[in-house]
């Protein structure tokens, strides 16, 4: 305050010279206009205005000087309150950061524990234990969650429970069902044959027909009994054939063969008549000329190996792949689409009344009110159908039609020379393991496994095996390590959910695949593998190289503002810079299309 009173003082002392000054500067010319001679005008000259002057000059530095000098520790001043207050600042806002991080750290376990929990529980369930619970323990969003599954879980248990039950009697049912099975036309057929027969006097030939139809019944009926010999179930057989013989006379003959060996053994009742009454309406029946039906029966093992077979006309390659398109016209599975393409005609959907997936099977369908089922050789044998071991180079389809065996179709895979390519370039390059999981037969996968320099190759697999031999991996893989699993179809979707990273084709891939895969191929191609490979890479190598510079200038732009070296707008300068580059560094990502 001091120096201010003396400037202030110092400047009233300047004013009042000027004001001086001028009066004198006045006079001066008055004089000069007067009587006052030149000697005089320059003594008051000299000693008036060059004495202000002078005085007026040596006030103006001297103001000039104090007032540099008090600028001089503003200035200083404010350099240090500017230091401290971007000191303090830059500590409130670490302060700040760590506390977000704390809060941000904390608010993500909240929402993290519940889902890692339920997760968990997941599992279990998905092990098959329906009876585990999660806690709820919010009532936020998540414990909403937590409570559906909760409930979901207890309605599944009851459903598998249910389901377990409804199976069991629904063998039972179909077994008394197919047992009970006697097509009323036959019987009323038999009759009028039997009229007829009367009608012309062939007593010996009534007597014939009506002991068939009479040991035919008594089989049926059996008193109940769900079980009988092989010998009756022939005897069986033979009464049903001697009946159509007499009715079939000119298109059809039979011979019966089974080992004797076998007549002891017990078998379900009714096992081989539908059998043979398909080979006769579907077969023998529409055969021009004499059909014949062979049955034979043999000991294999442990096992009783029936056939039956026919010479009729069968089903036609035509028939057959038009039926095949029908039963698989509503899946969108590569095989589907591969039928429809081979079969190159507009399907009649009003012909296919039923549609039903069977995962890692096949597919059943209702088509003109007959049953009819397309799938692998196991989904045949469950239905009890006989079918043949066909060996062949690709993927085979079997057909069947009303309980009868049609027929299958070979489905060859071209495979794709990027997909070589991609599986090489893996191996070499980022050293992985490849395993194949496959539902198709060992002679297929193995073959396609061993083009692709396969580590593993597993065949026949079903879906739940599928994630048998994911969880194997998973339990016998190292902490860093992790899983990428790349599948398109419905079969592939417990597993693309399971694996660490699950890999689904956009196009072929089922919409129950697309769903629970992580990553979704918009292009059929998998060697958009080793692009996804190439901006993972690089993504996280932006992502090291951001932090490293914007923590690290941040840290000595810190260190040079609280040491004074730099002003508070340098260091924000600076860190915008910085914040530029990192932006350009990721946008760089950007060259990767899509």
């Amino acid at each position: 305050m001091a120096t201010v009173d003396i400037n202030r003082n110092q400047i009233t002392r300047l004013k009042n010279s000027l004001k001086s000054l001028e009066r004198c500067v006045s006079e001066l010319e008055e004089g000069i206009k007067g009587k006052a001679t030149y000697q005089e005008n320059v003594d008051y000259l000299d000693e008036n205005i060059y004495m202000l002057t002078s005085l007026i000059q040596s006030g103006i530095q001297e103001y000039i000087y104090v007032e540099t000098t008090n600028f001089d520790n503003v200035r200083a001043g404010l350099d240090a309150q500017n230091a401290r207050t971007f000191t303090v600042c830059s500590l409130i806002s670490m302060a700040a950061i760590i506390v977000s991080i704390l809060l941000t750290v904390n608010a993500s376990r909240s929402v993290t524990r519940p889902i890692q929990k339920l997760c968990s529980v997941t599992q279990k369930v998905a092990e098959g234990d329906f009876t585990v619970k999660t806690k709820v323990e919010n009532t936020d969003e998540i414990s909403v969650l937590t409570q559906s599954f909760n409930d979901m879980t207890e309605e599944i248990g009851v459903l598998v429970e249910d389901i377990k039950k409804k199976q069991a009697n629904l063998h039972i049912a179909e077994t008394k069902l197919l047992q009970a099975q006697i097509n009323p036309h036959f019987l009323y057929n038999t009759l009028d044959t039997i009229v007829w027969l009367a009608e012309e006097n062939k007593k010996e030939e009534v007597v014939s027909m009506v002991t068939a139809l009479s040991e035919f019944f008594r089989t049926t009926l059996s008193k109940g009994r769900d079980f009988i010999t092989v010998k009756e179930e022939e005897s069986h057989v033979e009464s049903y054939l001697k009946i159509q013989q007499f009715r079939y006379q000119d298109i059809m003959d039979y011979e019966i063969n089974i080992d004797e060996s076998m007549y002891g053994f017990v078998i379900p009742k009714l096992t081989l008549q539908p059998l043979v009454e398909n080979a006769l309406y579907h077969g023998v029946k529409n055969k021009r000329g004499k059909g014949m039906i062979r049955i034979t029966g043999r000991l294999k093992g442990g096992d009783m190996i029936f056939n039956v077979i026919d010479d009729g006309k069968g089903m036609t390659e035509e028939e057959l792949l038009e039926l095949t398109a029908y039963i698989e016209y509503f899946s969108n599975h590569p095989i589907s689409m591969s039928l429809q393409k081979m079969y190159k005609k507009e399907v009649e959907k009003q012909r296919i009344e039923v549609v039903q997936e069977i995962p890692g099977q096949g597919i059943y369908a209702l088509i003109d009110g007959k049953a009819a089922y397309a799938g692998n050789r196991e989904l045949l044998r469950e239905l009890r159908i006989a079918v043949p071991k066909v060996r062949a180079a690709g993927t085979i389809v079997y057909v069947a039609l009303d309980g009868v065996y049609a027929g299958y179709i070979v489905i060859g895979d071209t495979l794709k020379k990027e997909v070589r390519e991609t599986m090489d370039i893996l191996k070499r390059r980022y050293h992985k393991e490849l395993v194949m999981l496959t539902g198709d037969n060992e002679i297929v996968g193995g073959a396609v496994g061993k083009l692709l320099n396969m580590d593993h190759i597993y065949t026949n697999l079903l879906p739940a095996e599928k994630v048998e031999k994911v969880e194997e991996f998973i339990d016998s893989q190292q902490e860093d390590e992790k899983l990428v699993y790349v599948g398109d179809g419905i079969n592939d979707a417990p597993v693309l959910k399971r694996a660490d990273i699950g890999i689904a084709m956009g196009t072929l891939g089922a919409a129950a695949a697309v769903e629970a895969a992580d990553i979704v191929l918009m292009e059929d191609d998998p060697s958009m593998i080793l692009v996804i490979l190439r901006i993972a890479r690089e993504t996280i190598g932006a992502i090291r190289q951001n932090a490293v510079l914007s923590i690290g200038m941040k840290l000595i732009l810190l260190t040079l503002a609280a040491t004074g070296l730099i002003s508070m707008w340098t260091a924000i300068t600076a860190d915008v810079i910085i914040m530029l580059v990192t932006l350009f560094n990721a946008l760089c990502l950007l060259k990767y299309p899509g």
